[in-house]
């Protein structure tokens, strides 16, 4: 920030050790002493989320890391403690950015490089020491993709595998950067469309298309058809394999396939209207393994793990108390929460507590709309997801178990069959005031109750949310009934 003009300033705040800002009339001035170097705060009429005013009255950090801004005209403005830093590429003439803003395909070569496929401009090569990225078009001299529109990439020694929109696979042999690329026919696949490409124990590549799954081998460079099914064209959207070495099958409308180790269909798993303990939806996104070995499914109408124990699933809600998010691809970090890419924003869940919290736009993401089946965990802990405006990359910090909430969540209302429960009247039941009561004991003619409950944080209420059961999250609501 350059020195032209005297600063009239109101208030200063150190935010953290050797951080300070400074309320002036143009903003607020982030100021380091150590490194003596300063930063300007302005608002930004084209970011919803920056500063309403720029002249800056007061400065205040609450408890729980949160910072407070008095502006003359403003009114109050809010920034959250954030854990987290997205770092995010999107199209346009620097080089660190991408060729195309629909992120599909992601995998991390050998050297440690990530390779992105977009749906709408090619593929991209990130280096993510430097943030360098190299593009590849397929109308380039000597170009090593034939189509724009990629979809399924993977890893395979010093190889990279990229599914294309109906113009086959690509195989990219990286020493030299040339391709071979494959067409549908006898020996290879029925469709030139291959939207998943997966690396099994084996070594093999299982790809799904349209009509069939097949395996291929990239030592030998050769075709097995696993499963095909022309009439009725499933659509193998995506792959996984468990501990036990059996492939999960996510179909775009038939559900979920699993197969044994023989790659015969040992199971089919379909929406059932009538049981809660089938999968949600028939239209699967992403099928995860987790580190414990846990199956978990994202659908277009909310996530599920499969439970060994019964045969079935169990299903979770993450959004606003409803079943209804579409859930597009779930990694894990080396942590153990679950990160999980929605057209909500993205989530962070802990299984064991319930707990989960939503990043959106306000907390700067490109976008709350990420994209189908688009995620990759690299070596070194680093998440991306690919969304419709971008790549989203960050790194949670392993030693730092997700907490979600901030606040203590309390309760502050007791309700009856709809009725309020009155401290100390009738048989309400209700001898002290919910905020302080210990326990309650319910009649068995008043097992049906509500809950009204507050985080006591400003973070808008759906942003955080503990799961009380599978069905309710205490989240976007602040009521629940039982």
């Amino acid at each position: 920030m350059a020195n032209t003009e005297a600063l009239y300033f109101r208030e200063i705040l150190e935010i953290s050790p050797n951080t300070y800002w400074i309320g002036v009339e143009t903003g607020i001035v982030e100021y380091n002493p150590e490194k003596g170097a300063a930063g300007l705060i302005k608002k930004d009429l084209q970011r919803a989320s920056s500063l309403s005013d720029d002249t800056i009255w007061s400065l205040f950090k609450d408890r729980e890391g949160g910072l407070w801004v008095g502006t003359y005209s403003g009114g109050v403005n809010y920034y959250p403690k954030n854990e987290l830093s997205f770092r995010v590429y999107i199209p346009g003439p620097a080089s660190h950015s991408l060729s195309g803003s629909i992120v599909k395909g992601i995998a991390e070569d050998s050297a440690g490089n990530i390779w992105i496929g977009t749906e709408d401009n090619g593929l991209n090569r990130l280096d993510p020491v430097t943030g360098h990225i190299t593009q590849f078009s397929p109308d380039e001299k000597g170009a090593i993709i034939s189509y724009r529109n990629l979809h399924g990439i993977v890893a395979a020694g010093t190889q990279i595998l990229a599914g294309t929109f109906h113009h086959g696979l690509d195989v990219i042999n990286l020493p030299d950067l040339k391709k071979r690329n494959y067409r549908k026919g006898e020996q290879t696949f029925s469709s030139d469309f291959l939207a998943s490409l997966f690396r099994s124990k084996t070594g093999k590549i299982l790809i799904g298309t349209e009509v069939d799954l097949v395996e291929f081998d990239p030592e030998s460079a050769s075709f097995e058809t696993v499963l095909t099914d022309k009439r009725n064209r499933p659509f193998y959207y995506c792959i996984q394999e468990d501990n036990a070495g059996k492939i999960w099958i996510g179909t775009r409308g038939d559900g979920v396939y699993c197969l044994d180790r023989g790659r015969a269909i040992k199971k089919e798993y379909r929406l059932d209207k009538a049981s809660r303990q089938s999968i949600p939806n028939n239209e699967i996104n992403d099928i995860f393994k987790d580190s414990k070995g846990n199956v978990w499914v994202g659908t277009e109408a909310g996530l599920c793990r499969y439970q060994i124990k019964g045969d079935n699933f169990k299903r979770y809600v993450l959004y606003n108390g409803l079943n209804r998010e579409r859930v597009f691809k779930i990694l894990e970090d080396d942590a153990g929460t679950l990160w999980v890419s929605t057209s909500q924003g993205l989530f962070s869940f802990d299984p064991a507590t319930g707990i989960r919290r939503n990043y959106t736009t306000e907390d700067g993401l490109p976008t709350n709309r990420f994209n189908y089946n688009s995620g990759f965990k690299a070596k070194d802990g680093t998440l991306y997801f690919g969304s419709i405006k971008g790549l989203v990359s960050f790194r949670p910090d392993p030693q730092k178990k997700f907490q979600g909430l901030i606040g203590k969540p309390v309760i502050t209302g007791f309700q009856f069959n709809e009725q309020e429960a009155l401290i100390g009247e009738g048989d309400s039941r209700l001898k002290l005031s919910p905020l302080v009561s210990e326990k309650i004991d319910l009649p068995y003619n008043k097992s049906t109750f509500s809950l009204n409950f507050s985080t006591l944080n400003p973070r808008p209420v759906e942003k955080d949310c503990l799961c009380l059961s599978d069905e309710r999250p205490a989240g976007g609501l602040d009521r629940t009934s039982y």
